[in-house]
């Protein structure tokens, strides 16, 4: 119903799970779950999570559902950006979406928008020029100082949560191999601290790999 709903033609109750997993609709185990197990009774749920997945997914027109429904006025924008990434700034919305649409659709994956701009983000803070507008253009971020007091702020919401709690984990690495007597300025490094939580640590070819990941 929802596919036929966004414009695809000829979708049946026997192909429905491919035209899924093609058209993107079926993104999780729980989604996939739920249309390929024969038998399977919806509930509330269920729905929700069709219905969500639905508004990320392009339609026969090639435009994502959401965006459809905003333009025809179906829908408010803010409204609907409240609903599908609650707690989320409209930047950080306008930034995760966009990275959604660059991400492959045959495969199966998790990533981290957050994790991403808050990587970048580290990275405009040691940029400048050209190279540090083109950053923060990207990240939609219009004030980096602002940007990096409010991550700050959420690193120490997460980590003191009550409920639950999600720790952050930021750091600096630099190779001596490629770069030899050579350190990132203490200023950068400072900032980074201050406002990521990140420490600088040093690493070559050799032991890079294990010791990042460990």
């Amino acid at each position: 119903m929802l596919l036929s709903a966004m414009g695809y033609q000829g979708i049946t109750i026997e192909d429905v799970y491919e035209a899924g997993i093609k058209y993107a609709l079926l993104v999780d185990n729980d989604t996939k779950t739920v249309v390929s197990t024969d038998g399977y009774l919806l509930n509330r749920n269920d729905v929700v999570e069709l219905c969500y997945s639905a508004m990320l997914v392009k339609t026969a027109e090639g435009k994502m559902l959401k965006d459809l429904l905003i333009e025809k006025g179906i829908v408010n924008e803010q409204q609907l950006n409240s609903l599908l990434l609650a707690d989320s700034s409209d930047a950080d919305m306008s930034f995760a979406w966009n990275l959604n649409k660059l991400m492959p659709a045959d495969k199966n994956y998790m990533f981290s928008p957050l994790s991403i701009k808050m990587a970048m983000a580290m990275a405009a803070v040691g940029a400048g020029g050209a190279t540090k507008d083109e950053i923060l253009k990207n990240l939609h971020i219009e004030d980096l100082d602002s940007y990096n007091e409010q991550s700050a702020q959420l690193i120490k919401e997460y980590s003191e949560g009550e409920k639950v709690k999600l720790n952050i984990a930021n750091s600096l690495w630099l190779n001596t191999d490629y770069y030899q007597n050579v350190d990132f300025e203490s200023t950068f490094k400072d900032v980074i601290q201050k406002y990521y939580q990140a420490d600088s640590e040093k690493v070559n070819n050799k032991d890079a790999v294990e010791t990042i990941n460990s």
